[in-house]
């Protein structure tokens, strides 16, 4: 996920399947031992982020008034941003 993350980041989705490969140091054919397609992957790549960041944000979220925890999602939000930033 974190090779697929970094060759995505420029190119953007067309980033094709064997540099994300050589990127995580394995062969383009045994990626697909891992996922079905590049659909599949960018699913699961998709997944993998949202939770991330949904965690990051949510982590320690504190029991008190609603501008509070928006205040403490946002900081969340950036915090995990900022540790991705490449």
């Amino acid at each position: 996920m974190a090779a697929a993350t970094r060759v995505i980041a420029a190119p953007g989705l067309g980033a094709p399947t064997a540099a994300i490969a050589e990127e995580a140091g394995v062969s383009n054919g045994s990626l697909f031992n891992y996922y079905a397609s590049k659909a599949d992957l960018l699913n699961q790549l998709f997944i993998g982020l949202k939770n991330d960041m949904g965690s990051a944000a949510l982590d320690g979220l504190p029991r008190s008034e609603r501008r509070v925890q928006i205040a403490h999602l946002r900081s969340g939000w950036v915090r995990w941003a900022s540790a991705h930033l490449e």
